[in-house]
């Protein structure tokens, strides 16, 4: 089989005409000479206005073919220029092509034993050079022995390699912007406009301005070692991290110190997940060279990974300290920062990042990320905005916007960002999960699960796919997938908290009480209990009770936590928790809920939210108490019916008429709960109830949605004393007086359900937990009778059956 060989030969040229020819081919339509013409005085002024090139810099033209950009550089600003190329016929030509004083050329094998002495160059560029290198990395090596600290080297190449040799043009499959990215701190990375080149060119290539801050390790003298270096930086690039790891592993017994070695075997520690040892490595290479920015930033990183933001925070700071235009430093501050919580020193970082560079659209995109987490979606989607027309090829940035829409519920526009998002990148996952964000939110379950899956073929390590697609499987009755999906996305991302919630709201809907109340605990973790949190913080610094502790004739706080329904359905565990802990039992709830439960002679201390929590050992959120107890199925629920009573109020003056119903009702759930556009219907459903002769219709409806009375013409027919149903205690005698209460899922459904008053309650196709998905009714409240959506958002039928068991129950004609 014949050896690939390397064959420069073919950059030498016999005349100048022909070494145009080699050094800019034909492309498209562009002819050699169209291509000389249009791109050289550009790329001279972008190399000019990028490297602040003026008359007392000395430049490196690395690769210079015939002098083609030094020529008009010198021109321009009257700089010195080193031109470098391996082939001397080029080299020859481009001292006659130059033709001035400022500009000397040299030999590749030459330069390097300049180098060796110390000479230096105050920047470099390199024009469609290095891709055509066998070995780029010592060709990059070179240069940057070359450069002085800080100083600025612009690069133009193809994005993939093509190295003449026996056998044609070869890619050896070296990434040349990596290659520099490792070696560089990059500040500007474009493209040549198309108007200079062509789509193709555009397309194909890049344009990267670099910053010779990384990497100033204590360089080594030993040919071995510096040969092993290079042998290691190869195998590193070719992404075989356990043969670069031993070679950096040899040069460290040749010679321990060598901080290059201990450096990038913690950069390899890293990228195979052994973090703890990337900072060991980390620390020790400081401790070699404490002045080298890059690697506390890299520690900063590693402590990130690992969630010790403090740490972060400190190294990034320590980069930062000694080299203060770092904007990538900046950002990655500013995310520490956001990690840790401290917000307004984020932004801060991330601004000293743009304004470093203010055309690093990730820090912009970072504020505007910022500001979508703190739910200013609006202000989000200008910030990405910015960003977007800062890096037009930034095409995340659609994806976000789209984010942003969904949240504001401009789903149109949501999908018309995600839709283009998907359009730009077919390969980016993010935007296929937030587009089937959309979809869940229309009802359109399976469009919104193939989304899902979609994004999960393109990142199957991406927890938030796997949550959302099993949010998309829950509303399509699939139980069985849905909760496959949260362990899946829970195993990826153990502290995923949403993912554990709807994880436990599934196993208590299919009656799995035992799992389901342990993940229901991580409900404490939701971004929305953290203001409740906060605001209960007199309670939530004491001990949590966990069911372990000796609390006998100790004080045992439980306190309301989420909505009123919540509360009534849970207080009914209180008993057993004083029987089996043999504690004192104080409770602290929602003002409305106080009278209420005066009623429960096991209660010692009663307050509400606007009065001093009173003395206590430990607290117990009420919806814990069933966790705490133990509760394994609905046949352990307490047998107590009803558990929950109210007094007689004859103010409310309820008539008992033979053969009319007296029915209360209820048809809007609080705006603040979950689901609420699925738990509530309109008034309307209830109009054959209201105008007939055979019921008196009250509203137990309070609040604003109660206006609906008016607003479909009910006044009349509607009887309304909500004026004075001050709390639920008044609320529980009215509907004592009631023969049937009908009530959406909300809290007036389970106050019923607690007094053992009849209620009907209609349910959406998948409801909340408690209901699970089949049966007409439940063991929670045994005088509930359940009446389900047979297809979502689908009302008529569920009234249909209402209306028919009314004359089947009651005998009434509606």
């Amino acid at each position: 089989m014949e050896k690939t060989i390397y064959t420069p030969n073919i950059f030498n040229a016999q005349n100048i005409e022909d070494a145009k020819k080699i050094i800019l081919t034909k492309e498209g339509d562009l002819e050699s000479e169209q291509r000389w013409q249009k791109e050289t005085p550009f790329l001279v002024d972008s190399i000019i206005e990028n490297l602040k090139i003026n008359q007392n810099h000395t430049v490196l033209d690395f690769g210079c073919g015939i002098g083609r950009i030094a020529k008009e550089l010198i021109q321009k600003t009257n700089c010195n220029v080193i031109g470098v190329d391996i082939s001397e016929d080029m080299r020859k030509m481009a001292i006659e092509y130059v033709n001035n004083d400022k500009f000397k050329v040299i030999s590749p094998k030459d330069l390097e034993l300049n180098a060796k002495k110390g000479f230096k160059v105050d920047s470099a560029y390199t024009i469609w050079v290095l891709q055509h290198c066998i070995k780029p990395q010592v060709e990059i090596n070179l240069i940057k022995s070359l450069l002085k600290r800080d100083s600025l080297f612009y690069v133009v190449n193809n994005n993939q390699s093509a190295v003449p040799t026996n056998k044609g043009w070869v890619n050896n499959g070296i990434n040349i912007l990596e290659l520099l990215r490792f070696k560089f701190e990059e500040t500007k990375e474009d493209k040549i406009p198309v108007e200079i080149a062509d789509e193709n060119i555009n397309k194909h290539t890049f344009i990267s301005v670099l910053k010779n801050s990384k990497g100033y390790a204590k360089l080594s003298t030993n040919k071995e070692v510096l040969d092993l270096l290079d042998e290691a930086l190869v195998f590193y690039e070719k992404k075989d991290l356990d043969k670069a790891k031993e070679i950096y592993s040899k040069v460290l017994e040749i010679e321990a110190s060598n901080e290059m070695a201990t450096g990038n075997l913690g950069i390899i520690a890293k990228a195979q997940g052994d973090v703890k040892s990337a900072i060991e490595y980390y620390i020790k290479t400081i401790k070699l060279n404490p002045d080298n920015p890059l690697t506390y930033n890299n520690l900063g990183n590693a402590f990130k990974e690992i969630k010790d933001y403090k740490s972060a925070i400190i190294a990034f700071s320590d980069c930062l300290r000694r080299d203060p235009k770092n904007y990538n430093a900046f950002n990655n501050l500013g995310i520490a920062y956001e990690s840790a919580g401290q917000n307004d020193n984020a932004i801060n970082a991330y601004k000293e990042a743009i304004r470093i560079n203010p055309n690093y659209s990730k820090s912009i995109n970072n504020i505007g990320v910022l500001l979508y987490k703190q739910k200013k979606y609006d202000e989000a989607i200008k910030i990405f905005e910015i960003a977007l027309n800062t890096d037009p090829e930034y095409h995340e940035l659609h994806s976000n916007i789209g984010a942003s829409y969904n949240k504001l519920k401009k789903y149109d526009e949501a999908i018309e960002s995600l839709e283009l998002a998907i359009k730009k990148d077919p390969k980016n996952g993010g935007a296929y999960t937030n587009l089937g964000n959309v979809y869940n939110k229309l009802d359109d379950y399976k469009k919104a699960a193939k989304l899902h899956e979609e994004s999960i073929k393109l990142a199957p390590k991406g927890s938030n796919a796997y949550s959302n697609v099993g949010t998309s499987y829950k509303y399509l009755g699939f139980t069985k997938k849905a909760i496959d999906s949260y362990k899946k996305a829970i195993e990826l991302d153990p502290n995923f908290v949403n993912a554990h919630f709807d994880l436990s709201t599934m196993y208590l809907s299919k009656g799995d009480f035992e799992l389901g109340w342990n993940e229901y605990e991580w409900r404490f973790k939701k971004e929305e209990m953290i203001p409740h949190i906060i605001n209960n913080k007199d309670i939530f610094s004491k001990p949590m009770f966990s069911g372990k502790e000796d609390i006998k004739d100790k004080t045992l706080l439980l306190h309301s936590e989420q909505g009123f329904g919540d509360s009534l359905q849970f207080i009914r565990f209180l008993p057993q928790i004083k029987e089996k802990f043999n504690c004192k039992i104080a409770v602290k709830c929602r003002d409305e809920l106080k009278e209420l439960f005066k009623c429960i002679k096991e209660i010692d201390v009663l307050t509400h939210r606007n009065e001093a929590t009173p003395e206590f050992d430990y607290h117990l959120p009420i919806m814990s108490m069933p966790f705490i107890l133990g509760m394994k199925s609905l046949k352990d629920l307490p047998k107590q019916t009803p558990y929950l009573t109210a007094p007689k109020d004859d103010t409310f003056n309820i008539k008992k008429e033979k053969g009319k119903l007296n029915v209360g009702i209820c048809w809007s759930a609080s705006v603040t709960g979950e689901s609420y556009d699925g738990k509530v219907f309109d008034l309307k459903y209830l109009e054959t109830l209201i105008n007939s002769e055979n019921t008196n219709v009250y509203t137990l409806q309070v609040g604003p949605e109660n206006e609906d009375i008016k607003k479909s013409g009910f006044e009349d027919k509607i009887i309304d004393l909500t004026d004075k149903l001050t709390d639920f205690s008044k609320t529980a005698s009215l509907m004592k007086e009631l023969d049937l209460v009908i009530s959406s899922d909300t809290s007036v459904a389970h106050l019923a359900g607690a007094l053992n008053v009849p209620v009907w309650i209609p349910l959406q196709k998948i409801p909340d937990w408690r209901w699970q998905n089949k049966g007409e009714t439940t063991l929670w409240y045994p005088s509930a009778k359940l009446f389900r959506q047979k297809t979502p958002k689908v009302w008529e039928n569920v009234f249909k059956s209402i209306y028919g068991k009314l004359y089947s129950k009651f005998k009434i004609k509606i």
